[in-house]
């Protein structure tokens, strides 16, 4: 059967069209739109994906820069670290290596982390080398390193300064509880080593304890029964030193919690600040 050379003019009409149509939805600057749509719909993976295509096409730095930072984003840091150290533009290098040191404090790669404060791609912008200084401030904190606050009140902003000031006043007088303190009182009189630890009920409950069987033994040996008192003796023998060793070991505890209260104050503050990263003003 023959095609009607109108019927087939139509058809070349609409298969150009087609081409024409899925042509211009894969051209960069609809990739771009996408990406930066799915970025700022905080679809960060996707986002990297669209902007590593673009990388592909082009081979322009920014949009490198903007696969590695979504990828930080989607907390999938090799390929976010990979990505920053990639890049050559100067332009996008201080703020790049900023994002790379970032990482690595994240990942706790420590060694790293500290190289950077000689890395002079970074020093070469002074915005980008202060919030390096303020992640280096914290690792500071967090290390117990010899602190100098003036030097490190001053890498942060006015907004910043009194939650700093908090992290610092908790470094130089943290509330630690002694784990001596709590077992010679506890043996003095049981249960206030763990009421100094503040850990009153279970210091209620061994002081009541540790007194109930020595009544009991003390009133057994009185009446003549021996036996019972002696029974009742060693139970209480048992509950003193325990009592004691219980309260060295809240104070332990105590001071454990102070600390992971402290890391976890310190991890809340970088999260919200997103860890010092500046907007970098693709979503408005």
């Amino acid at each position: 059967m023959r095609i009607k050379p109108t019927v087939l003019l139509i058809l070349i009409f609409f298969t150009r069209i087609s081409g024409q149509e899925n042509f211009l939805l894969h051209s960069p600057q609809k990739i771009k739109q996408f990406a930066d749509f799915l970025f700022c719909d905080k679809d960060y993976l996707r986002a990297a994906e669209e902007y590593e295509k673009l990388f592909s096409i082009s081979k322009v730095d920014s949009f490198l820069f903007l696969s590695s930072l979504a990828y930080s984003l989607s907390r999938n840091y090799n390929s976010a670290a990979s990505g920053f150290s990639r890049i050559s533009d100067l332009s996008l290098k201080p703020d790049a290596k900023f994002e790379f040191y970032k990482i690595k404090f994240i990942q706790e790669d420590f060694e790293n982390f500290l190289s950077g404060e000689k890395d002079s791609d970074m020093k070469a912008e002074e915005q980008s080398l202060k919030r390096y200084l303020k992640l280096k401030g914290i690792f500071s904190l967090m290390h117990n390193e010899t602190l100098n606050e003036e030097v490190i009140l001053n890498t942060f902003q006015t907004d910043e300064v009194e939650t700093i000031q908090k992290f610092f006043g908790f470094k130089k007088n943290p509330g630690i509880k002694s784990e001596v303190a709590a077992g010679l009182l506890s043996a003095l009189i049981p249960g206030t080593g763990k009421i100094y630890t503040e850990n009153f009920a279970d210091g209620l409950m061994a002081f009541l304890s540790t007194g109930i069987f020595s009544y009991l033994s003390y009133s057994n040996f009185k009446a003549g029964h021996n036996f019972r008192g002696w029974l009742f003796a060693g139970l209480g023998g048992l509950f003193y030193a325990g009592n004691i060793y219980g309260s060295i070991a809240s104070a332990q505890i105590f001071n454990a919690k102070l600390n992971i209260d402290f890391e976890n104050s310190l991890k809340i503050f970088l999260e919200e600040k997103k860890y010092f990263s500046p907007d970098y003003g693709l979503c408005k």
